[in-house]
């Protein structure tokens, strides 16, 4: 080739795009037979005899430009990542064409090398967990793939692969940076090299390292599944036994008792369960499972008892739960459970779930002794009375036909004092709407109400002439037909 040609393709070449020259390539050997093969020659990757090794070490040889922060990375990793998913296309082609073991083993040798060179570079000194892959789990499934599919590579090498993934479970890099399931890759490859009885020592290695519950739940649910599988029920039913301080083993053996109609068994452990949680959504479940045995059962005693503490601790199905308690009794029981159920209930029972079951049994006279404990000053928006005569105003409102007019007249009266003296010392926008929201609510509970409304607000306008926040506020509302605003 002439010398200066050679100059100018030189140049052209250091100024050209990667991408233009991969789409030229392309086209061109499209067109060229010969370019075609003489690319396929220079570029294919299954010649055995390639320095992988210093194909990984090329990898992470950028570096950034500039001064390097103290303690930030001084490696291009942006380069690097390019890098590795170039390197990981050879792999991946090598295992393609039956070259597993030469993929896996250069996987291997990119996981390790990756994880020496982020270390050593601090990267997690910026580490994001949106950019954790760096090749990372595609190499770990080269690898993986290679242990569980090929037939060609040996028994033992693929050991010796495995033990290289535990060497590489126990670096930092893996453990608490980059994002990789070695642990579930040595755990697939276990099951599929080792023998049974092997597997099971293995797995009962993997139960006394586990340093989570959810990971020892996993191995234990392994070992009794492989035990089952072995024939070895008793050995299985043992190990449940033993585990039973793990929630999911519970909930297996819970089952178990269901399925085989042990129904004073589950009883038994639903109650051990619940006497180890003392609330929350544990002791939740198991009292719902409590529940469940006692229709299974029809037992009346045991529904009851559930679906108590149910209605006291989960908001969502109150009246569901309330209803159940109730078919637990007779027609003559129930007015005494139910009383001693409210009696219970305060400070356990929200006073707008409470006033439903009131209304349904017709318990006027409880609903108005239990309206007189509510607090009349506003609360926050999250409760629904942020208004100036607070819960007791809220539910008053709602439930006023239910009451006697000397009764609607003293709520009436009191409600009509804490809004006017809220009116007195009011001076901000915020007070000024649960004024309004306060006299709209004694307006449309009950015809005293509604009197002692339309004169409260003329009063205030009266009052406070000046302002005119108050007015816009309170004209927000109809309190009678017609109006003064």
């Amino acid at each position: 080739m002439d010398k200066e040609i050679k100059e100018q393709l030189k140049q052209i070449l250091s100024l050209t795009d990667d991408k233009l020259l991969l789409k030229f390539a392309k086209s061109y050997a499209s067109k060229d037979e010969a370019f075609a093969k003489a690319l396929i020659e220079t570029f294919m990757p299954c010649d055995n005899t390639l320095d992988y090794k210093k194909m990984v070490d090329n990898c992470f040889l950028h570096r950034k430009k500039g001064r390097a922060r103290r303690y930030g990375s001084s490696l291009d990793w942006v380069a690097i990542r390019r890098d590795i998913k170039h390197f990981l296309k050879q792999l991946e082609h090598l295992r393609k064409h039956q070259e597993g073991a030469t993929a896996a083993e250069n996987a291997l040798l990119l996981l390790e090398v990756l994880a020496d060179k982020f270390e050593s570079d601090h990267v997690y000194e910026d580490y994001n967990y949106q950019n954790s892959n760096f090749g990372n789990e595609q190499a770990l499934a080269i690898v993986s793939d290679v242990i569980v599919n090929d037939k060609d590579v040996p028994h033992a090498q693929k050991l010796d692969m495995v033990e290289r993934l535990r060497q590489l479970a126990t670096a930092s890099t893996y453990k608490s940076y980059l994002s990789n399931s070695i642990d579930n890759a040595i755990d697939t490859a276990s099951s599929h090299l080792l023998a049974p009885e092997d597997l099971l020592n293995e797995i009962d290695n993997r139960i006394l390292s586990a340093t989570y519950s959810s990971d020892k739940t996993k191995y234990v649910k392994w070992k009794i599944n492989l035990l089952y599988e072995m024939g070895r029920d008793k050995d299985a039913e043992a190990v449940i036994k033993q585990n039973l301080d793990l929630e999911d083993i519970s909930i297996m053996r819970y089952e178990q008792l269901m399925d085989d109609h042990l129904y004073d068994k589950a009883i038994a452990l639903c109650k051990k369960k619940i006497t180890n949680v003392p609330g929350g959504w544990k002791a939740r479940y198991w009292y719902e499972k409590l529940l469940e045995i006692g229709r299974r059962m029809d037992d009346k005693k045991i529904i009851s008892e559930a679906a108590r503490w149910l209605f006291f601790h989960v908001t969502e199905k109150q009246e569901d739960y309330y209803h159940t308690f109730h078919e637990c009794f007779s027609e003559d029981e129930w007015p005494a459970n139910r009383d001693k159920l409210f009696s219970e209930s305060k400070g356990k029972v929200d006073a707008g779930t409470l006033f439903k079951f009131f209304e349904e049994e017709r318990l006027f006279q409880l609903m108005y002794q239990h309206l007189l404990t509510l607090p009349t000053a506003s609360s926050s928006a999250y409760y629904g009375y942020q208004n100036s005569g607070g819960e007791r105003l809220a539910l008053f409102s709602r439930y006023a036909r239910y009451f006697s007019e000397k009764q609607q007249k003293e709520i009436v009266d009191d409600s009509v004092k804490v809004i006017r003296s809220n009116a007195k010392f009011a001076s901000e926008r915020q007070f000024y709407a649960q004024i309004a929201e306060g006299i709209y609510l004694l307006s449309k509970s009950c015809e005293w109400g509604g009197q002692q409304a339309r004169t409260l607000v003329a009063q205030i306008l009266r009052d406070n002439p000046m302002k005119s926040a108050l007015k816009e506020e309170l004209g927000k509302y109809d309190y009678w037909h017609g109006s003064l605003l």
